[in-house]
This record gives structure tokens, C-alpha cells and sequence, in this order.
């Protein structure tokens, strides 16, 4: 069978994780943000890019949109 193998991203400070993505297969990844209580998933048909390359440029602009809005 196959089953989802979570990432698990470790903050710094060792506080509890809430960042958790697994890379899946032709460029797909998946993630949950609970700190910012979001997800996403993204799924690719091209040989430029694969979702984990295009997870890394589109996160931290997702991050400060969420983050600006908590702020308000």
C-alpha cells in the first residue's frame, strides 16, 4: 500500500511543529500550515518547474498575506 509520509518541519526554538508537506510523485506536494490554519496542494504537468521548486517560491508570499491579514 501507499500511504502519505509527512514531512515534518522542526521550528528553531523547538517549540511543536506546524509546518508539515509531503513531496509526492511528478512534482506534487502537498502541505499543511496549522499556524496559519491553510493547506495547499500543487500538481504539475511540466518538465520546468515541479511543485516542490514552486512551493519554495510561492510559501513565503502565501506566509505574508496570511500573516498581514492576522495582523489587521
Amino acid at each position: 500500500g501507499y500511504g502519505l509520509g509527512w514531512q515534518i518541519n522542526l521550528p528553531d526554538d523547538e517549540s511543536a511543529p506546524t509546518l508539515f508537506h509531503v513531496p509526492g510523485a511528478f512534482g506534487s506536494i502537498a502541505w499543511i500550515d496549522l499556524a496559519r490554519g491553510y493547506g495547499g496542494y500543487i500538481t504539475m504537468d511540466a518538465d520546468t518547474i515541479d511543485g516542490i521548486t514552486l512551493w519554495s517560491i510561492i510559501r513565503p508570499q502565501i506566509e505574508a498575506i496570511l500573516d498581514a491579514e492576522s495582523d489587521d
